[in-house]
């Protein structure tokens, strides 16, 4: 299925766990959806700029790398 809610493109996206999967974005939201029905989990607003790196760590925490010089 689809999965809406980004408003610019979308740079990185990875399996979370077994129900989700976490997508970073030109926006700079960090977005969590429900792989089952498509439904968005939760946004993180943590960045002020491009979101161009994603990483799941191994105990299911992600980080992430923006254009605004910071780590999340």
């Amino acid at each position: 299925g689809l999965f809406y809610g980004h408003t610019a493109k979308v740079n990185r996206i990875q399996k979370l766990n077994s129900d989700q999967i976490v997508s970073v974005s030109d926006d700079t939201t960090i977005r969590i959806w429900n792989i089952n029905n498509g439904s968005l989990a939760i946004t993180f607003t943590y960045h002020i700029n491009t979101i161009a790196a994603l990483e799941v760590l191994n105990d299911g925490r992600f980080v992430t790398g923006s254009c605004d010089r910071t780590i999340a």
